[in-house]
């Protein structure tokens, strides 16, 4: 593969990586009220690998889909990524709040050099402040990467959103 065959393969991956993304938070609209004050949609920032803006969007009181658009200063790649998050909240109960176990699956695309896309799990804590539209999360997030080659990365994060 020449380099101009791979800059087109590069430019194809993440055009259709976005077209899928919006598509399906187009069609994955709210079904019933929303675990969050103030709307299902979330934007906020995170620390951590990758830093940046990170965004939620809560589809059930249960089921959201989440993402960050990051930078990681560590390999300088470029990342966005996207899971699909279960919360759990009876498993650890707090005085005032809620403070959520969430995990799921989803995918990332990255670009430094060249571009790479992978697959990630996420486990986390999500505590939701009591009358105020704002949540703190921390999380881990294994994961591989699937094209141009196999490798285990690990993601992690702490950060806060503000839902309108």
């Amino acid at each position: 593969m020449n380099f101009s065959t791979k800059s087109q393969f590069s430019k194809n991956l993440w055009a259709k990586f976005f077209v899928v993304l919006l598509l399906g938070l187009i069609f994955c609209a709210p079904k019933k009220t929303e675990a969050r004050l103030g709307g299902p949609l979330g934007l906020g920032f995170v620390a951590g690998l990758p830093s940046g803006v990170s965004g939620k969007y809560w589809l059930n009181d249960h089921n959201a889909i989440d993402g960050i658009i990051g930078y990681n200063a560590f390999d300088k790649w470029l990342l966005l990524d996207a899971d699909y998050v279960f919360h759990e909240y009876e498993l650890i109960r707090v005085p005032q709040g809620q403070l959520p176990l969430y995990y799921g699956a989803g995918a990332w695309a990255a670009i430094a050099n060249h571009a790479a896309i992978g697959i990630r799990g996420v486990v986390g804590l999500d505590y939701l402040f009591p009358g105020a539209p704002i949540d703190a999360f921390i999380e881990l997030a294994p994961g591989t990467s699937i094209l141009p080659g196999t490798e285990f990365n690990m993601g992690a994060g702490v950060g806060a959103r503000f839902f309108f």
